[in-house]
């Protein structure tokens, strides 16, 4: 069973929480958990409902088969999805029976009356797609964004002292952006991480994420999350973000609506948009590195730029602005030099696992579209490959004719 206690609100050195206490009798742990944010945002916080503590518990009930008694009420629009499509929409790609319990102490309507318009500014593609979408003056203007949040939610990892320091580390340049374009930064935290050890974070950030939303309705009546695919690469396979569009939309409250930005366009088509931008040229940042070193993995942090230019995510994302022709647009933050001189090598990477995921095939689709130079070594080793499977099938013929003569 797990237990979530009716939550409150704390100040704690200028910092305010709202805290519930957990505890799970499969995982064996009981811990307080909250989430954190600035005094300005203190106003905001929710304990009228135990919303954003239930969400992130779903994945593990599921996990352990465990039900849930929740000592404080839910939103109603929230309670009626967790038990008619939520649970049943995770277990799919879990494999787990989704008919788990999950009691409150009954489910409510509370009227926030919330204004904000929210989204992550992470500054990587996506982020940078939805936010430049949805501050342009095409954009309705009751979906037009006024806030911009950045989250320590698990990204950078489950061990939260060390999460800590690289979401300080990135944060600078966070706010920087959000002075230039002139709207507020909301600055949110939790420690969940231990109840998700061992879970990757593909499958489990964009509700982790959306939980803290909901942590503060009382601010935000609708919240974009960046997709990170288009809804013709939906799946249940990769990860959580694969199949957000059906997912995420069912997290909404009767206060806080969430939405999926971006459903239309893949990653390339969102490069696309914001190659030309020059606050994306200044401020984008798609490394690994931190994720990486928080796992581990220190050695992409020797590399002086903001994205190594050596990780997977930077040379995907730095082979797809090659290829649209603004390389040299960004040598404030990708080791472009680098890029150059290793370019065909990183080109035969991309040309040898093209069909490994959708993120791959596209790169490697987009470079046959446009005629991108593929090396010719590549070209010669397949010429190679093909002949010796032709010769080695002439061969198994030749043998398969002999034997039936005899």
């Amino acid at each position: 069973m797990i237990t979530i206690k009716r939550p409150h609100i704390e100040n704690r050195n200028s910092s305010y929480y709202v805290i519930t206490e957990i505890s799970s009798t499969t995982e064996n742990i009981s811990k307080e958990i909250w989430y954190r944010t600035t005094e300005e945002y203190a106003d905001y916080l929710v304990d009228e409902v135990a919303d954003a503590f239930v969400l992130p518990m779903l994945l593990v009930a599921l996990r352990n088969q465990e039900d849930i008694k929740v000592e404080a009420p839910i939103s109603e629009k929230l309670y009626y999805n967790i038990k008619n499509n939520i649970l049943y929409t995770l277990s799919i790609p879990l494999h787990v029976n989704y008919k788990i319990n999950v009691d409150c102490e009954g489910y409510v309507t509370p009227s926030f009356q919330p204004t904000a318009v929210g989204c992550g500014c992470s500054l990587g593609v996506d982020s940078f797609s939805a936010m430049i979408g949805h501050m342009s003056a095409d954009c309705p203007k009751g979906f037009r964004i006024t806030h911009l949040t950045n989250f320590n939610v698990g990204a950078y990892g489950n061990d939260f002292e060390k999460t800590e320091q690289f979401f300080h580390e990135a944060l600078p340049d966070v706010r920087k952006y959000a002075q230039e374009k002139g709207l507020p930064l909301v600055l949110l935290a939790s420690n969940f991480g231990p109840f998700f050890e061992g879970v990757n974070f593909n499958w489990c950030g964009p509700l982790r994420t959306m939980s803290a939303v909901l942590s503060l309705q009382k601010l935000f009546k609708r919240y974009y999350y960046a997709s990170s695919c288009t809804n013709k690469d939906f799946n249940f396979g990769m990860g959580m973000g694969d199949f957000a569009s059906l997912l995420l939309p069912m997290i909404s409250t009767d206060n806080t609506e969430i939405i999926v930005a971006d459903q239309d366009k893949t990653r390339i088509e969102k490069t696309a948009s914001i190659v030309d931008n020059p606050e994306a040229q200044h401020y984008l940042d798609v490394c690994w590195k931190r994720i990486k070193a928080n796992r581990g993995d220190t050695r992409y942090l020797q590399y002086p730029y903001k994205n190594c230019t050596r990780c997977s995510k930077c040379q995907r994302t730095l082979l797809t602005i090659d290829i649209l022709g603004y390389t040299d647009n960004f040598k404030e933050v990708f080791d472009v030099e680098y890029f150059k001189q290793n370019r065909d090598e990183i080109v035969r990477n991309y040309v040898a696992r093209k069909d490994e995921n959708h993120h791959f095939h596209e790169v490697y689709q987009f470079m046959i579209d446009k005629g991108y130079p593929i090396p010719q070594e590549r070209k010669k080793k397949k010429i190679k490959k093909f002949f010796r499977s032709f010769l080695n099938e002439i061969i198994k013929k030749i043998k398969r004719i002999f034997n039936s003569a005899f």
